[in-house]
């Protein structure tokens, strides 16, 4: 697993590598975000992201409390800016979780 925090890298930098992990079978993503940041209720939250639309720049945010959310389209800047966000005394961000070869 490998973690990153969005206080050093740029939305670029960010697309690329959730693009990156998102287009291998071998990887899954991981976001801690910020709910307020997405126009939802509540603090701080993990959940996994499961694809990347390049047409609309958005991806599918798998939210784990689907009682309260369900899966949903979400544009990337707007993640970016949830995960952009301080945590304590630690800038949010996401881990890429991969498949030993």
């Amino acid at each position: 697993a490998t973690a990153y925090s969005a206080k050093g890298l740029t939305p670029s930098q960010t697309k690329a590598l959730l693009i990156n992990a998102l287009s291998s079978n071998n990887s899954l993503v991981i976001v801690n975000i910020l709910r307020s940041e997405m126009d939802e209720t509540g603090g701080g939250h993990f959940s996994p992201i499961a694809a990347y639309d390049p047409k609309s720049e958005q991806v599918l945010f798998m939210d784990v409390a689907s009682y309260r959310y369900g899966p949903t389209w979400v544009p990337l800047d707007k993640l970016y800016n949830a995960m952009h966000t301080i945590d304590g005394s630690f800038y949010r961000g996401f881990i890429v979780v991969s498949r030993s070869a």
